[in-house]
């Protein structure tokens, strides 16, 4: 069964809400009594009776705690402890399994790439060595000048999404701060935003994302190299700009602006909608909505009622830098490290149980000898010479048509004799 969460128009009360959260509870503690009952042998029915509600509250309970779509397998009330599994490829995986549905191939990508990243605990020797080999002098000397041992091929830029009182500044050099009039308060340099807001008339239809991706600011008219300004203020040499294009001026004499021939990789601070919905609709009006005063225009404005009002404007322009929306990503990951401290069961829950093996009576015999390997003593001299024909190797896609035709017990028999070939 897949069940989906519920949409935004299905809205509960707080009365239902109520229900709903007393409903979890019973079932969670009736649930966790009956894994700990082996001999339990309740059946789904019965154990919504024993709970009191019926499958429709049932389902309802289980959908107002999605976020996506969930695949449900049929199993009974005692089998909670136990991962999920196919029975199929039990039978010929023979050792322990958690396998589910993928509704979501985003979610199945960050579960890869978190579980290859994961740290073990049983840390190889290869790695133990390179942990304590000492370093070179010259990657010694980048680590303490702060200068990257690598370059990416497309630049990353930081957008600074948080609002302008948790903004952290940088104070300009001594050298500027000595130059600047006694009751000056221009002493921190000047970030992206200040830059954009200073845009010129030129560019009046340019989104804040747009600004930071597809733009370089300098201090001064580049005409052969072409100059930049980092996030520390300083200039530095950037040949990723297009040189056809025309540097335009800044207002207040804030210096220069040409377009980059390759789009920056844009980051920021990246609100999430259900742990702090004020400052998502904020972050998402100052990417991508045109704006050229930040306290008039987005602080002392409804943030949701004008996402609302531009919600198709904002997500057209979003699509250009999201493949798919943020949240989703966000979400996918919540919920595979919810998923993962949720289902923390004993990796041997459903090992095979070789005692139990009905086919035991025809395991081979555990001769420690060899045919080919010659005893000590006998008479190691060969008399005649005899010739072995290696049975035909049948094409795999005829194995798997004998396979396929086997019924059950033939199945499972011949399961059986493959596993004891390959263990002995």
């Amino acid at each position: 069964m897949i069940l989906e969460p519920f949409s935004d128009d299905e809205k509960f009360t707080k009365k239902d809400h109520e229900e709903i959260s007393k409903n979890r509870q019973n079932v969670i503690e009736e649930l966790g009594k009956i894994s700990k009952d082996t001999d339990n042998s309740l059946t789904f029915e019965e154990f919504l009776e024993h709970v009191n509600i019926n499958e429709e509250e049932y389902i309802k309970m289980i959908r107002s705690e999605f976020k996506k779509a969930k695949a449900f397998l049929k199993r009974a009330p005692n089998e909670i402890r136990i991962n999920a599994y196919n029975s199929m490829i039990m039978l010929l995986h023979r050792a322990n399994m958690d396998i589910q549905f993928i509704l979501d191939p985003y979610s199945c990508l960050m579960y890869c790439v978190d579980y290859i990243n994961k740290s073990e605990n049983g840390m190889s020797k290869l790695l133990r060595e390179a942990l304590n080999n000492e370093i070179s002098a010259q990657e010694a000397v980048y680590h303490i000048l702060s200068i990257p041992l690598s370059i990416s091929s497309r630049s990353t830029v930081f957008i600074n999404t948080n609002r302008p009182e948790n903004r952290i500044s940088m104070l300009r050099s001594d050298e500027i701060l000595q130059k600047l009039e006694p009751d000056s308060s221009d002493t921190f340099v000047e970030g992206l935003i200040d830059m954009y807001t200073n845009r010129p008339d030129e560019m009046k239809n340019v989104c804040l994302a747009d600004f930071a991706s597809l733009y370089n600011v300098s201090k001064k008219k580049a005409d052969n190299a072409q100059i930049t300004e980092n996030s520390d203020g300083e200039d530095v040499i950037d040949n990723a700009i297009d040189e056809k294009t025309i540097a335009l001026k800044m207002k207040n004499g804030k210096g220069w602006i040409k377009n980059r021939k390759k789009k920056k990789t844009i980051r920021c601070r990246n609100f999430k909608l259900h742990q702090d919905p004020e400052n998502y609709y904020r972050e998402q009006l100052v990417l991508f909505l045109l704006w050229s005063n930040e306290e008039e225009n987005l602080i002392n404005v409804n943030h949701e009622e004008t996402f609302e009002l531009y919600k198709n404007l904002i997500q057209q322009k979003k699509s250009e830098y999201v493949h798919r929306e943020a949240n989703q990503f966000e979400q996918a990951f919540e919920d595979h490290t919810k998923r993962e401290n949720e289902n923390d069961i004993d990796d041997k829950n459903i090992e095979y149980d070789e005692d139990k093996n009905e086919f035991l009576i025809y395991e081979i015999g555990n001769n420690e000898g060899d045919i080919f390997v010659v005893e000590m003593g006998i008479n190691t001299r060969t008399e005649k010479i005899e010739h072995f024909n290696v049975p035909k190797i049948i094409p795999d896609t005829e194995y798997q048509r004998i396979m396929r035709s086997l019924n059950y017990s033939q199945r499972k028999y011949t399961l059986n004799v493959m596993h004891l070939i390959k263990k002995w």
